[in-house]
């Protein structure tokens, strides 16, 4: 999984503060959130499918 192998720590940087805009995020910073969004996503709609009744 692409996660797994993101860098979680460089969300921003302090180059990035120091321009006066705490949330702009980094390159690497960017696909850890859209990360963090596809599996939330995903755990919502496996949460919210229907059980499956063995037959």
């Amino acid at each position: 999984m692409q996660l797994t192998t993101t860098n979680p720590t460089p969300i921003a940087t302090i180059s990035v503060l120091s321009d006066g805009n705490p949330l702009l995020l980094t390159t690497e910073g960017e696909f850890v959130i859209k990360n963090l969004v596809l599996i939330a996503g995903a755990l919502f709609v496996a949460a919210t499918l229907p059980a499956r009744r063995r037959a």
